[in-house]
């Protein structure tokens, strides 16, 4: 909190001499104004030039020689603790200026009980303000506390500022104001999760309905409101309404890309407690997830969640949800110009969708292209192979196999040869199938069981021809 943070108290009453201070208003048109003592008054002069020099720690230092001299429930005491206040306040002394606000209501409830057709020593506006500077004095003091401080003790921060607070609610039916709405949600949050491993559940709820009342009064809703719903959301685990409350802060504040980015993990959040909780009923994460990507794709155009990581999370999105169309677009666009990154895994992904909606003719141009793009990798020609296969050509299937084969970079070499034995075989190439198998059986990710029945069938099929 800084001094012009601080509320009318400090910029207007406070700020007064002790000359220029104005009493509360008389009960009767005759009731006679406040004045300080002859005694007290005599010794004002250097007080006044001290203030007026803003020299405050000598201000300061007369008001404390003075108060011992000033008999309790006067109005001497009142006005010198209100210059004290106003002094501490203004040097950034926040729990200093505490004692000497506190007591200036006191004196000032003192004095109305006793003397109620008097003049009252503080006005009803400025006892207003006092109240809101105690609230947002104790406020800070408690969250500034250090961490080895305990949960109580910020709770019985929190809880004075709560008090202080609520003495400036205006009784009803007048309706609380949005900023009083503001300070109190923001109040019983801080009150709520005093100890973060134990939040207050029942206070939380407090809060949501404190933020709400101020929603409610509040003509243009700004973010402040909807940040302290989503907090509050947030530690009572209510994930649905966690993402709700997102949407509504991108909706006023578009341009936070970090709303955008929380929004959609929200949704992710809210498909996976579905998925857990309902397995019964996927159709309740289907949707979660098209909202996530929903808000993936307006976050674009507001010019966040477009990293390559961002689309390429997207393309997941869609493979996952069975829509491998949206992915090819993705995929792409995105290889084409950098929006995703090209590595031979998103070239995977591509031929794997386009096998999805049923194009091998396109999962193999995909792979021809990622095979021209990395050179080297072994791996995307013996992808290629099979597919070729699939599609009745077992003899480009071995060529393109020998050709990763050759280039090295594949992941299960055991595997690869024994692909190779396999199509050497079936066109009859019993020579290159034999070496094959020979080779395959160095691996250790061969599998022995299917080297032996390709000897065995290449043991029968040589024997015959040599019958």
């Amino acid at each position: 909190m800084t001094s012009s943070s601080l509320p009318t108290l400090v910029r207007v009453a406070l700020l007064f001499s002790v000359f220029s201070l104005q009493p509360g208003l008389p009960c009767r048109a005759d009731a006679p104004a406040p004045e300080v003592s002859y005694a007290l008054s005599e010794k004002l002069g250097p007080l006044r030039e001290a203030t007026e020099a803003k020299n405050y720690p000598a201000a300061l230092a007369l008001i404390a020689s003075l108060l011992p001299d000033t008999k309790p429930d006067t109005y001497d005491r009142f006005v010198l603790q209100q210059l004290q206040a106003q002094m501490l306040l203004s040097q950034s002394a926040w729990a200093a200026a505490i004692p000497p606000l506190e007591n200036i209501l006191a004196l000032d409830a003192t004095h109305t009980a006793r003397a109620p057709r008097e003049a009252a020593w503080l006005t009803p506006a400025t006892r207003l303000d006092v109240l809101r500077t105690l609230a947002q004095l104790h406020y800070t003091l408690a969250s500034g506390l250090p961490a080895t401080a305990t949960p109580a003790d910020r709770r019985a921060g929190y809880r004075r500022a709560l008090d202080y607070l609520r003495q400036t609610a205006p009784p009803p039916p007048t309706p609380p104001t949005p900023e009083y709405q503001s300070f109190l949600a923001s109040l019983l949050y801080a009150l709520a999760t005093a100890d973060p491993a134990a939040p207050d559940k029942a206070i939380l709820s407090e809060t949501l309905a404190a933020a709400g009342r101020g929603l409610a009064l509040t003509a243009v809703p700004g973010e402040q409101f909807f940040v302290i719903l989503l907090a509050a959301h947030q530690q009572l685990g209510h994930p649905a309404a966690v993402a709700e409350t997102l949407e509504r802060l991108v909706a006023v504040a578009p341009a936070n890309k970090g709303y955008w980015s929380q929004l959609a993990g929200a949704w992710l959040n809210v498909a996976a407690v579905a998925a857990a909780g309902e397995p019964d009923r996927p159709s309740a994460a289907r949707s979660a997830s098209f909202r996530a990507i929903h808000a993936i794709e307006r976050a674009q155009k507001h010019g966040a969640l477009d990293t390559p990581k961002d689309n390429q999370n997207l393309v997941g999105l869609y493979l996952n949800l069975g829509s491998p169309e949206h992915a090819i677009a993705l995929l792409e666009a995105g290889l084409r110009d950098g929006r995703i990154e090209e590595t031979r895994r998103n070239y995977e992904l591509l031929a794997a969708a386009w096998l999805g909606i049923e194009r091998p003719d396109r999962a193999l141009e995909t792979y021809a292209a990622a095979t021209a793009r990395f050179p080297k990798e072994g791996q995307l020609d013996l992808q290629a192979s099979q597919l070729l296969y699939s599609a009745g050509h077992p003899d480009q299937a071995l060529a393109t196999a020998r050709a990763g084969l050759a280039k090295g970079s594949v992941e299960k070499p055991g595997l690869a040869h024994t692909w190779v034995a396999f199509l050497a075989w079936e066109l009859a190439r019993y020579d290159e199938a034999a070496r094959a198998v020979d080779l395959a059986a160095t691996f250790p990710d061969s599998r022995p069981e299917e080297l032996a029945r390709l000897k065995a069938a290449l043991t029968e099929k040589t024997e015959g021809l040599k019958n």
